[in-house]
């Protein structure tokens, strides 16, 4: 019990001490084996090899993700970090600020970055901040506390529309993934693109501009079933689509849970409402019309 208090107040006094400048302290030998389990967990990581990303943890580790009860054990800890089909790993990498040996614990605290690549092709980046207490088990050294949070990007000024902006909020990516897949299902009849992004309580309406009629024939209702089966055939001869053909994005409003968005495609222009759905943006209403004459 003594030693478990001296080890508390002697992490307590080089937290308070040392928190600005990068350090190292403790056996050269024992340094550089955690040094080279810190770049081997992002190995793993990237590899996909979970099974050794596992075992650089006590059989008694426990990490500590946002949002989360803390998670104990190999078989807990494997199955969190087990990506869900379709992700892939494709950088991660730690840097700690500094590293402290105290007999058969240690401790270090850094930064990790890293990015994912999406179902769809799209890459995710991530950043955070990290504390490890490592323990010495035999001649190795183990994860015993994992603990870790994200450092989210700057969001805009609050009521900037600005698309400088705008592209700093952290959901961007997220809101402007859904609507390429929108625009590239219907391009490169893709209908699995439109059921990726657009919600089944899809409501769709527009404008069409008659040239024949010099008139617009309005209230063009579309459901979200008719919508997918048009992404299966609407260029199917590719006659719809050239080189040229236009997917401009403008991303006009993020919040929490909705969003707002204008493309600009072959067809004409399109206003979107998302939705955050179970964690994914979704296309709830679609209001667009032809082109304007003078485009």
């Amino acid at each position: 019990m003594r030693f478990k208090i001296n080890f508390l107040l002697s992490l307590a006094i080089l937290f308070s001490s040392f928190l600005s400048a990068q350090n190292f302290q403790g056996p050269e030998a024992d340094l550089a084996i955690i040094k080279e389990n810190i770049s081997n967990f992002s190995q793993y990581y990237v590899n996909g090899e979970i099974d050794k990303l596992t075992r650089c943890y006590t059989t008694d580790g426990k990490i500590f993700p946002n949002g989360t009860k803390i998670i104990a054990g190999h078989e807990a800890i494997e199955k969190k970090w087990t990506l869900p089909a379709g992700l892939k790993i494709l950088r991660h990498k730690i840097t700690p600020e500094e590293i402290r040996i105290v007999e058969d614990y240690a401790y270090d605290y850094g930064y990790y970055a890293g990015a994912t690549q999406l179902s769809n092709g799209n890459e995710s980046a991530w950043q955070g901040k990290y504390v490890i207490v490592w323990k010495k088990v035999g001649a190795e050294w183990k994860i015993y506390l994992d603990i870790w949070n994200n450092i989210e990007p700057p969001r805009p000024p609050k009521g900037s529309n600005n698309p400088t902006d705008m592209e700093r909020h952290p959901e961007f990516g997220a809101v402007k993934a859904a609507i390429e897949d929108y625009v590239f299902g219907l391009y490169q009849v893709d209908a699995q693109r439109i059921v990726n992004s657009v919600d089944s309580t899809l409501h769709k309406t527009g404008f069409w501009f008659n040239k024949e009629t010099n008139a617009y024939v309005d209230n063009l209702k579309m459901t979200y079933t008719q919508l997918v089966d048009l992404a299966t055939k609407w260029n199917k001869d590719g006659d719809k689509v050239t080189p040229e053909s236009p997917s401009e994005i403008t991303i006009f409003d993020i919040a929490d849970k909705t969003a707002s968005a204008k493309l600009v495609a072959s067809w004409g222009m399109d206003y979107f409402h998302l939705a955050k759905v179970n964690g994914k943006w979704k296309i709830r209403n679609v209001l667009w019309q032809s082109l304007p004459e003078n485009e």
